[in-house]
């Protein structure tokens, strides 16, 4: 891993790429964390993701600015059409920007959903792409979910 040398001074190439590791491994996290909070329909735990100012445009482009939009967008949206969904992120991918900037993309794939008459929808997929930034511990600042026709590889 290449670091200015401004920033690296008297920091090893291996200490370098433990970090960077840790910190992959940590967005990773929250994209688990994500799915956790949505697989027990947890709104608030979803959005402590995610920095207060944080915005999220939905799979229908809705768009919720700030923490509290984002509670209760998801509330609303838990209590109604997505309240038997499962959420599963089989592959995440994260790319620096800079040292405490990432994009990430997962792949996701979403189970349970229900017409209206109850009957089964089949399984959709879809990419979310997020922004994480890190100011004492990675956080969640924009995200933009994408539902696809079929995942691709």
């Amino acid at each position: 891993m290449n670091c200015p040398k401004s920033l690296c001074e008297g920091v090893s190439q291996k200490e370098l790429m433990n970090n960077h590791e840790q910190n992959i491994l940590e967005i990773k996290a929250i994209m688990q964390s994500f799915a956790d909070a949505w697989n027990v329909y947890d709104a608030m735990q979803l959005a402590e993701l995610f920095t207060e100012d944080a915005d999220f445009i939905n799979v229908a482009g809705q768009w919720w600015k700030g923490r509290t939009e984002l509670v209760q967008g998801h509330a609303n949206a838990f209590s109604n059409h997505l309240k038997n969904t499962q959420m599963h992120f089989p592959d995440t991918t994260v790319k620096f920007l800079k040292p405490d900037l990432a994009i990430c993309h997962s792949t996701w794939e979403m189970s349970g959903l229900t017409r209206p008459d109850g009957t089964s929808l089949p399984t959709k997929y879809g990419v979310l792409t997020a922004i994480a930034q890190q100011d004492g511990r990675w956080q969640l600042v924009a995200v933009h979910n994408t539902e696809t026709l079929s995942i691709s590889g």
